[in-house]
């Protein structure tokens, strides 16, 4: 009797923990980030600028709050290329976005670790490229690096550090760069292009103390049942 009662509210602590990061994904104009860490979104891909019926030419990239001082922002990111279709070759070279305030200085590393700003064909003035290759500190539309077809996510981390102290920072105008880009059935050899992005709010990783609520609650769960006594009837 007891049981029927104790288990639910036992495990209700984690179910509310959980529900917490469970709301839908939908698409914003920009993405802003302030003090919470683990914060995270998205910049989605699909088709390229000025084309119509590409959809199977797709990627990713998201970004996470790791780490941030009154001055910085440390963001992780994992970037897919998600191309296929009629697609036999396509490679995400870079990716690049612009910024509430312009920091004064950029780091990243990964294979995303050339840092740009300036002009991308398709795009326009961008404040921050990460690229895959080049040389140099302008948004290059062209090197030989970056992600192809059927990679393995590309991960890394950048940092964006200010003058001054900031409560926030926000990335808006996304934009990623195609090289090498042959689809046979849409006519496409050897092309390069330009994407623009769909900016998708994601939930926050889940806090230390929401796992630790979880795993103590149903493990509490699992002491009471370990308790009853074998063939006990529950009423």
């Amino acid at each position: 009797m007891v049981a029927q009662y104790i288990l639910p509210t036992l495990a209700l602590p984690a179910l509310i923990a959980l529900s917490l990061n469970s709301a839908p994904a939908h698409a914003v104009t920009f993405l802003e980030f302030g003090p919470e860490i683990g914060a995270r979104g998205m910049m989605q891909f699909q088709g390229l600028s000025g084309e119509t019926g590409l959809e199977s030419l797709a990627a990713s990239v998201t970004f996470t709050l790791v780490d941030r001082t009154e001055d910085s922002f440390t963001f992780a990111y994992e970037a897919k290329n998600l191309a296929g279709g009629e697609f036999t070759s396509a490679r995400l070279f870079g990716f690049g976005f612009n910024l509430s305030d312009k920091p004064k200085d950029i780091t990243a590393d990964g294979l995303y670790g050339r840092v740009g700003s300036g002009n991308l064909p398709g795009a326009g003035k961008l404040d921050v490229c990460l690229m895959a290759g080049g040389s140099g500190k302008a948004c290059a539309p062209s090197g030989s690096g970056g992600l192809g077809i059927g990679s393995l996510p590309a991960e890394g981390s950048f940092t964006l550090s200010y003058k001054n102290p900031m409560e926030s920072v926000l990335i808006s105008n996304g934009s990623a760069r195609w090289n090498d880009l042959s689809a046979p059935d849409a006519g496409m050899d050897d092309e390069d292009g330009t994407a623009v992005a769909a900016f998708i709010p994601l939930d926050p990783m889940p806090e230390p103390g929401s796992w630790a609520m979880l795993i103590a609650g149903f493990g509490m769960v699992g002491a009471a049942l370990r308790r009853q006594r074998p063939g006990a009837r529950m009423a």
